[in-house]
């Protein structure tokens, strides 16, 4: 974990992000990097993409000095998965409700993998709506559906 911690500081300085707090958290879901850094939206980019990107970065830089062993981790960058993680299950909920009261179905807007994890595990105890994945490659979707 040492390994990913200096991977993660030694990419963003040199990135010109001198000023920053990186912390390894092991929770239930597994490693989480947290950075904080004063100028993080520029590391999140729109939508997280910019944030997807440099965790698959950091993920291969800390392969490499690790002899090629991959370890499992996320990138947190001043909390925006935490906060986007529980705005998704908070959404999921609501519109499965909906779609079991209303009767008919709801299509998500595309999202990444990371994101239709989130809402699927939200949702798996869920009476009343299926919750399938559909559509191909940036266009994959969640689409609630009542029972």
């Amino acid at each position: 974990m040492t390994t990913i911690k200096n991977t993660t500081q030694d990419l963003l300085a040199k990135m010109g992000f001198g000023e920053m707090a990186v912390e390894i958290i092991n929770n239930p879901e597994g490693i989480v990097v947290c950075v904080n850094a004063p100028d993080g939206g520029l590391l999140i980019g729109q939508g997280g993409e910019t944030l997807i990107a440099l965790q698959h970065l950091v993920r291969l830089l800390s392969s490499k000095k690790n002899k090629d062993e991959t370890i499992s981790f996320s990138l947190d960058i001043n909390d925006y998965r935490r906060h986007r993680t529980e705005i998704l299950k908070d959404f999921a909920v609501e519109k499965a409700n909906r779609v079991a009261q209303e009767k008919r179905s709801f299509s998500f807007q595309p999202m990444t993998s990371y994101e239709r994890r989130i809402i699927h595990l939200a949702l798996k105890e869920k009476q009343g709506v299926i919750c399938e994945s559909e559509g191909m490659g940036a266009e994959r979707h969640i689409v609630l559906k009542p029972i």
